[in-house]
């Protein structure tokens, strides 16, 4: 593998790693801090071209924050430190380039290899008291001094401390739950099927498999889009499969949705509609904030606004974005995720496809607090990135004839 490409792929893991990892997560903002100067370094080293465009994403979310210090006394130097980090954010996508989804898909199927692995030791008590002893020898950085690790890990794996009230294990690979690991895992499924045109080759069936281990529900109800999309829409799909998937589906529909955790996971949302720490009671306390703060969101105070509202997290990425920007920047921050969505399938080859890449990635949202991480802003500069890189190819091939 290339130096340039190694290096292609140490910034995207990353920012993966200190927005979703259960070990980094913690010290997401000195991390970027510290990514700073070296992606400078690179973009000098490497000749990149700076885009202008890139400041038109920037500058909603930048001036959001500093109208806060105007109304809320929020320090001006918040609006600063926002705006070097979605920089930093800017040039790890610049740098990243035209790889983006190779890399992406790559990664999480390195990743989804050895977390299987690590998932079945689970079911071995030998195995699993071993994992967790490993994990004790590891403290996640950024952690309050008497922290309790709910989550044990030792880095690349979370392992899971079962405990009475759990049926079975469920796969978490590095992150901080199932549920995220899995929003991943359905983006990744989704590239790689309109990439390579096939359902039933290693990559996809290792997603597959790894997306069923995290027993997750909306993880489940996004890959079901992701297959109907695949079979309705690929090129290679012939009539008679897309008849046997629309009516396999009317059968199999009803069976999954009986499932455990299924069936009882959504009523459970629904009758907790009024506790926040559910994702529709989230979706109730973020409207709340909304209708008080639309404009440019809660105030940035540790919080101390945010606990009259409820004093739990609130589990709803999908709401929490507008309650984080207020309206308007929420809506940007949304058409800028679905022009990421079609560039990514242009380069693919499949732009026809891309509002159902937008739908994964927003509708695994809505249990997931991720709009606001890293990972999500790099998605933003994807058409700067990605367009630019595709432009100069086109411009050497242009010269060469």
């Amino acid at each position: 593998m290339k130096a340039n490409l190694i290096i292609k792929y140490f910034l995207f893991l990353y920012i993966l790693a200190i927005s979703s990892f259960e070990h980094y997560f913690r010290v997401t903002q000195p991390a970027l801090y510290l990514l700073f100067p070296i992606v400078l370094l690179l973009q000098i080293l490497y000749k990149k071209k700076y885009n202008l465009k890139s400041l038109l994403i920037i500058a909603p979310f930048v001036i959001a924050v500093a109208i806060q210090s105007f109304l809320y006394g929020t320090p001006l130097t918040f609006a600063v430190a926002l705006f070097i980090r979605m920089l930093t954010i800017y040039l790890c996508a610049n740098i990243i380039g035209k790889d983006f989804t190779k890399i992406f898909i790559n990664t999480l199927k390195y990743i989804s290899a050895y977390s299987i692995v690590f998932y079945l030791l689970q079911f071995s008590s030998s195995t699993h008291n071993l994992l967790l002893s490993i994990c004790g020898l590891f403290s996640n950085p950024g952690s309050d001094p008497g922290f309790v690790v709910d989550r044990p890990n030792f880095i690349i794996y979370t392992v899971q401390a079962l405990d009475n009230n759990q049926l079975f294990y469920r796969n978490f690979g590095p992150f901080w739950e199932p549920g995220l690991y899995v929003l991943f895992l359905n983006i990744a499924l989704y590239m790689n099927l309109f990439k390579t045109q096939k359902l039933f080759n290693r990559t996809n069936i290792l997603f597959l498999v790894s997306i069923i281990s995290t027993f997750s529900t909306t993880g489940i109800i996004v890959v079901l889009l992701t297959l109907t999309a695949y079979y309705l829409n690929s090129k290679t799909v012939t009539l008679k499969t897309r008849i046997f998937w629309i009516v396999l589906m009317i059968f199999t529909i009803p069976v999954i949705w009986s499932l455990p955790f299924m069936n009882e996971k959504v009523s459970e949302q629904f009758t907790q509609s009024d506790v926040s720490y559910s994702r529709f009671g989230a979706a109730v306390v973020h409207w709340n904030i909304i209708q008080d703060y639309p404009w440019v969101g809660l105030p940035i105070d540790n919080g101390a606004t945010f606990s009259k509202y409820t004093d739990s997290f609130t589990p709803n990425g999908l709401t929490e974005i507008f309650t984080i920007w207020g309206v308007l920047v929420g809506l940007i921050f949304y058409i800028f995720l679905y022009k990421s969505a079609k560039q990514v399938m242009k380069n693919i080859g499949d732009v026809k496809n891309a509002t159902m890449l937008f739908l994964v990635m927003t509708i695994s949202l809505f249990s997931e607090n991720m709009g606001n991480r890293p990972i999500y802003i790099l998605f933003l500069f994807l058409p700067l990135s990605l367009n630019y890189s595709m432009q100069k190819r086109v411009n050497v091939a242009t010269k060469s004839q």
